[in-house]
């Protein structure tokens, strides 16, 4: 083998000076290669999975809370319903009031008591 030949050191600068070698980088290519035959997959059925995650979630909350606003509006009938009935006990009442109201003021004002005095005995017999 030649030490310090020119002929030595041509020889050495000939094979480094080949174009084909500085074309290929094996480690680059391989790293790339399995970083798109794996990684990529991977990353792509995780987001794949995380968005149908994501959308079921929104598209159950969208549905509870339509359910919840319907749930709303159901109750609000319902107390205006229970209000309503209510109202018309309320109005009822007053007219029995007034009815019993109407009824006393005639008893005290249109029967003398001494006429009341004088059926008690006559129902007594």
């Amino acid at each position: 083998m030649l030490h310090g030949t020119a002929q030595g050191d041509e020889m050495i600068l000939d094979v480094i000076d080949v174009n084909v070698l500085y074309g290929n980088d094996v480690c680059g290519d391989f790293s790339e290669a399995c970083f798109e035959i794996t990684i990529i997959p991977w990353l792509v059925s995780f987001f794949k999975a995380m968005l149908s995650q994501l959308l079921e979630l929104i598209g159950d909350v969208s549905v509870q809370l339509l359910l919840k606003l319907f749930k709303l509006f159901g109750d609000l009938g319902d107390a205006l319903v229970y209000f309503t009935g209510l109202i018309l006990q309320i109005l009822l009442l007053r007219i029995k009031v007034t009815i019993n109201f109407c009824e006393a003021f005639f008893i005290v004002f249109f029967f003398p008591v001494t006429a009341a005095k004088s059926s008690v005995p006559q129902i007594l017999q």
